[in-house]
């Protein structure tokens, strides 16, 4: 299964926004990532459920599949999950967003705090002051490689303090 995280950073000016996608196995190794820059007026509602809808077209494409999608806005994870928005802007993105789900294998959709997408969050915050758009894959830049790594300790210290505590039930 392939995470994919998704993260958007809009100027202070809301002129421009950064796009940033990192597909990865679980918290570990990095399959492939992009951050996208974009000149436009949008709000940052609009530009986090454009980000859910370019995530899940790049993991398409690059044939990365099952996979989640994961968002650290919970605003857009919940109109999509309970499929409909009041906002006529962003209600045609989740609309785009649940006819591609749809299509293809009907994905998770989770959210994730800043915190646990911060290799996503920091792709953002280069983006916007590079101004094109990047993809790599089986790589990142140099700088998140600690974060990168810092993901997977986590992620694997999570996974060993689970297993004690079902070890430790059991024994009981």
């Amino acid at each position: 299964m392939f995470n994919v995280n998704t993260d958007v950073d809009v100027s202070l000016s809301g002129q421009r926004v950064g796009f940033e996608i990192v597909i990865r196995i679980t918290k570990g190794l990095v399959m492939s990532s992009s951050a996208q820059y974009l000149q436009a007026p949008i709000s940052s509602h609009i530009a986090e459920a454009l980000v859910v809808l370019h995530g899940i077209r790049f993991a398409l494409n690059s044939g990365l599949l099952p996979f989640l999608v994961e968002s650290d806005a919970l605003n857009v994870v919940n109109l999509i999950r309970f499929g409909c928005s009041p906002d006529v802007d962003v209600g045609i993105v989740v609309r785009k967003i649940l006819e591609v789900r749809n299509a293809f294998l009907d994905p998770l959709i989770f959210f994730a705090s800043r915190k646990s997408n911060l290799v996503a969050h920091s792709l953002a915050k280069m983006v916007l002051s590079i101004e094109e758009d990047l993809f790599w894959l089986m790589s990142i830049p140099p700088y998140l490689e600690l974060l990168v790594m810092g993901d997977a300790l986590r992620s694997t210290w999570a996974i060993w303090e689970i297993q004690q505590k079902l070890l430790e039930a059991f024994l009981e």
